[in-house]
């Protein structure tokens, strides 16, 4: 017989994380010119019950992913390691050149990311990956055993990323 397993989980639904930003799609079969999406974030922690009765306090998960995804809200959101992507800078600006588009961009509107692709999928892991080393830093005071994030960029298409916390 199996041995059970006892888990439980909290978590903040889509509509009430999103933020709006513009990127591009570049791949080898494909790509789009700028345009934006209207982002929604969901996340869910996995863990034990602490002695408070809690996984984790709402309102700490709430007040850390509002400030993962408020740094990207009315940015455009560029892929600085796409080959087929030149970034150059001019001025207070940045020159973005992809074939026959060329777009020039205030740098205070442009978020920079060491990626190929800033996709649902890569935004995903960034949120995950920054709320594991947000839940990590509260050290002894969770017990927060997996971290799962969708990031929804229309209605239809979202991208999830879990991750696993180790035991510290």
């Amino acid at each position: 017989m199996p041995s059970e397993i006892n888990r439980t989980s909290i978590g903040l639904h889509k509509f009430s994380h999103h933020f709006s930003a513009s990127h591009l799609l570049l791949t080898e079969d494909f790509s789009e010119g700028l345009h934006g999406h209207n982002y929604y974030v969901e996340i869910e922690l996995f863990g034990n019950i602490n002695d408070n009765g809690l996984v984790l306090n709402f309102l700490s998960l709430d007040e850390s992913l509002s400030n993962i995804i408020s740094t990207w809200d009315h940015y455009t959101l560029l892929p600085s390691m796409n080959k087929d992507l030149q970034i150059k800078e001019n001025g207070n600006n940045f020159d973005i050149q992809f074939g026959s588009r060329f777009y020039s961009l205030p740098q205070d509107e442009v978020k920079l990311f060491e990626c190929k692709n800033v996709t649902a999928e890569f935004l995903a892991k960034t949120v995950a990956i920054s709320m594991k080393e947000f839940l990590q830093s509260l050290n002894n005071e969770c017990n927060i055993e997996e971290v799962k994030v969708n990031v929804w960029e229309t209605p239809l298409y979202f991208a999830s990323y879990s991750i696993q916390l180790t035991r510290f």
